[in-house]
């Protein structure tokens, strides 16, 4: 299949301009164009498969991430929320689901990109027009099991993306098609776990928890790619024009490049990030022989993590299953 490029709505005005950013993304759900196997085409397209390894683990990152988010969901029914949300109007309950998205939206850049594989979902007509819809949801993620227990996010079925990654599964799937159709499960279920916390977090009056976003060095985007940036110049060019698409670059990279300051890393140990100025060292052997950034905010740190966990990997090339392996060992504290 030729290259695809999807042009999304802008990150950067998740925040500044939230309802009409909003009605962008709705406006392009219900267009049409979002389909499973263009989405998947574009999501892995933007990465190096050269660096799968990197890959893996940022899916392992995400799952566990999507957990922790689960697990704070779990906490929701003693604050009596139904019998709140079912009582107020659609336009209050629409109110908390826009500052929800709008702000899950504007964390990370894979977080905002999520929302085509959830524009089934993440609608402010579905969610707030009728307050079951919301409550049902909510109900439907909420663990089944002791938070501390988790190990599988539940899934939000889509019917389209479902049909096509069962059919993807039983033909002569790549290894980087596989990495895709999981990343992109990960990401919708991380987003709607984050919009079902955050609205009801907004609209209980609480604040919403950070999301952390890291920066790992050598990681394995390719949205630098010479044929990639040509064709997404030659389709801005038809969208836009000449001249506003080089408007919409110029914002573009001044967007990303503030997102990149923003980014730290964390203690691959303990979690605790980067200041500012502060720069972590990391697992020599992993990032000599694999490009992998494992860092530690101390030598103490890097000395508990090291047998229980990291030495099993380390410098060892990692597949999509060994990489969750290793994550929930780390996550459940097995």
């Amino acid at each position: 299949m030729p290259p695809v490029y999807l042009e999304l709505p802008k990150m950067q005005q998740a925040l500044s301009h939230s309802e009409e950013w909003n009605a962008q993304w709705e406006r392009l759900g219900n267009s049409g164009v979002l389909i499973p196997q263009f989405c998947l085409v574009d999501l892995v397209g933007s990465r190096d498969p050269s660096r799968y390894d990197m890959l893996a683990r940022e899916y392992a990152t995400l799952l566990t991430f999507t957990l922790a988010i689960q697990r704070k969901i779990g906490v929701l029914p003693e604050y009596n929320l139904e019998s709140k949300w079912l009582e107020s109007t659609p336009s209050i309950r629409k109110s908390h689901i826009l500052v929800a998205l709008s702000e899950a939206c504007s964390a990370a850049r894979n977080i905002h990109d999520a929302r085509r594989f959830a524009c089934d979902i993440l609608t402010l007509d579905n969610l707030g027009n009728d307050g079951r819809v919301f409550i049902d949801l909510l109900k439907a993620i909420m663990p089944r099991t002791p938070p501390e227990s988790l190990t599988t996010p539940t899934y939000v079925p889509n019917p389209a993306w479902d049909s096509f990654r069962a059919s993807k599964e039983q033909s002569n799937i790549t290894q980087m098609e596989k990495w895709g159709l999981s990343y992109a499960q990960i990401l919708r279920t991380e987003l709607i776990y984050l919009v079902v916390l955050y609205t009801s977090l907004s609209f209980l009056g609480k604040e919403r928890p950070k999301i952390p976003v890291t920066h790992p060095r050598g990681g394995g985007d390719a949205s630098n790619d010479p044929q990639r940036l040509q064709f997404q110049k030659e389709n801005r060019r038809q969208l836009y024009g000449p001249s506003l698409a080089k408007e919409v670059t110029r914002e573009d990279k001044a967007a990303a490049k503030e997102r990149q300051r923003q980014r730290c890393a964390y203690c691959t140990h303990c979690s605790r990030p980067e200041q500012d100025g502060e720069k972590f060292p990391h697992c020599g052997k992993c990032w000599n022989t694999l490009q992998r950034d494992v860092p530690y905010c101390s030598r103490e740190c890097q000395t508990a993590n090291y047998k229980p966990l990291h030495k099993a990997i380390c410098g060892k090339a990692l597949d999509l299953d060994t990489a969750v392996s290793f994550a929930m060992n780390g996550f459940t504290g097995a």
